[in-house]
C-alpha cells in the first residue's frame, strides 16, 4: 500500500478531534483511496489500541472444504445420472432390437450390472454431500451465493449443456444412418429428461439463486430421483437376475472357454504333431481338461470323418445371442456337445461379463 504511513497518520489524527469510521471511509474513498487501503489502515489502529493483532479468517480451509463438497456433489450426480441413462440405453437396445446389430446379452448383463453398483455408491454419496452443502449454507447463508458454488454450478451447467448437445448430435447421426425411429425417439427422450433434470437442478436449485436455496427444492429432487432410481434398478435387477445367478453364469462362461481352449490345443496339435484327423482320444495328443468347479473331465468323442465333439454340464442356459459366435457356443443348462470341424477352428466365444 502506497504512503501507507501517511495515511495511517492522517486517519490517526482524525479520530483523535472525533471523526467516526464511516466518515473517514467515505471521505478516503471519495478522494480515491480504495476502500481495502482503509481498511487495513483501521486494523492497524485498533490492533495497537488493544495491543491484539486482528486475526486472520479461515477463509482457504473453508474455500477447500466448500470446494470439496461441491465437487462431490457434481461427481456423484454425474455418476448416477450416467449410470441411469446407460441402463436405459441397454433397456430399449432389448426391447426395440435392431436385426442390423448383434447382440449377447451376457455382455449387456455385465455392463448393466457395473452401473447398478455406480449407483448404489453414487447416489447415497450424493445425498450425503448436498446434505452437508445445505447445512452449511443454513448456518453461513453468505456461502449461498459464494464464489466457489457460483464456479462450480456454472461448470456444470456448461458440461451439462454441451453433453446434451453431443448426445442429440449422436442420436441425430444414427437416425440418418439408418437406425430405428423408435430407438432414437427412446434415448432422446432418456437424453432430454435426465440433462433437463441436472440442468434444472443446479440452475434453479444451486445456480442463479440470489439467496439462499430452499430446503424443499432439494427435497424434491431427493424424492423424484428416488423414484426413478428405485424403478431403475427394479428393471436392472430384472435384467441381470440375482447375484447367484451371475455366479452361474461367469462358471458356465468358464466351461465354454475350456472346452474353445481345448479345440485350440487340438489344432495346435494339428500343425505341430502332423495329425491327419481328430485324435481318437485326448489322451493319444497329451491333453487333458476337467471342469475347475466339479472336477468332472470334459468329455472329448471323435466323430465321422474330421468332426469331433466337446462336451460340458452347463448349470444354466447361456444368454440370449444373435451373433454367429455366441450362437455357436450357445447350450441349454445340462449336457451339451458342440460339434467342430477338424479342418475348421471353433469361433472364440464371447465373454458374458467384460
Amino acid at each position: 500500500m502506497r504512503n501507507s504511513a501517511e495515511l495511517q497518520a492522517f486517519v490517526k489524527a482524525a479520530k483523535a478531534q472525533g471523526a467516526t469510521d464511516e466518515f473517514l471511509l467515505a471521505l478516503l474513498r471519495d478522494k480515491g483511496w480504495p476502500a481495502k487501503d482503509v481498511y487495513e489502515v483501521f486494523a492497524q489502529l485498533y490492533a495497537e489500541q488493544t495491543g491484539i493483532v486482528l486475526p486472520a479468517p479461515p477463509g482457504r480451509i473453508e474455500a477447500a472444504r466448500e470446494a470439496f463438497f461441491h465437487l462431490l456433489a457434481f461427481v456423484t450426480l454425474a455418476t448416477w445420472i450416467f449410470s441411469i441413462g446407460s441402463i436405459w440405453f441397454e433397456l430399449i437396445e432389448g426391447w426395440v432390437p435392431d436385426p442390423t446389430i448383434d447382440r449377447f446379452d451376457g455382455f449387456v448383463i455385465g455392463l448393466i450390472s457395473r452401473q447398478l453398483a455406480s449407483i448404489i455408491v453414487a447416489f447415497p454419496a450424493f445425498l450425503w454431500a448436498t446434505r452437508s452443502i445445505l447445512r452449511d449454507q443454513i448456518e453461513n447463508p453468505d456461502k449461498a451465493d459464494s464464489a466457489v458454488r457460483r464456479w462450480v454450478s456454472n461448470i456444470s451447467l456448461l458440461l451439462t449443456a454441451l453433453v446434451f448437445l453431443g448426445d442429440l448430435i449422436a442420436f441425430v447421426t444414427s437416425v440418418l444412418q439408418g437406425e430405428l425411429t423408435a430407438r432414437f425417439a427412446f434415448k432422446c427422450l432418456v437424453v432430454v429428461v435426465l440433462t433437463g433434470a441436472v440442468f434444472l437442478y443446479y440452475s434453479r436449485g444451486l445456480g442463479k439463486s440470489r439467496t439462499l436455496p430452499p430446503v424443499m427444492w432439494h427435497r424434491v429432487f431427493a424424492g423424484c430421483a428416488g423414484l426413478v432410481m428405485v424403478l431403475t434398478l427394479g428393471f436392472g435387477f430384472w435384467s441381470t437376475g440375482s447375484p447367484s445367478n451371475a455366479r452361474v453364469l461367469n462358471e458356465d462362461s468358464r466351461r465354454v472357454r475350456d472346452l474353445y481352449d481345448l479345440t485350440v490345443q487340438i489344432e495346435n496339435k494339428r500343425y505341430s504333431g502332423g495329425l491327419q484327423g481328430p485324435p481318437a482320444s485326448l489322451a493319444d495328443v497329451a491333453l487333458t481338461a476337467r471342469d475347475p468347479f466339479s472336477g468332472q473331465p470334459y468329455e472329448y468323442r471323435r466323430l465321422d470323418g474330421d468332426r469331433y465333439q466337446v462336451c460340458a454340464e452347463f448349470k444354466a442356459a447361456s444368454p440370449t445371442a444373435s451373433g454367429p459366435p455366441a450362437l455357436f457356443w450357445a447350450h441349454p443348462a445340462g449336457r451339451k456337445c458342440f460339434d467342430i470341424g477338424f479342418a475348421r477352428s471353433a469361433p472364440p466365444p464371447p465373454n458374458y461379463f467384460r
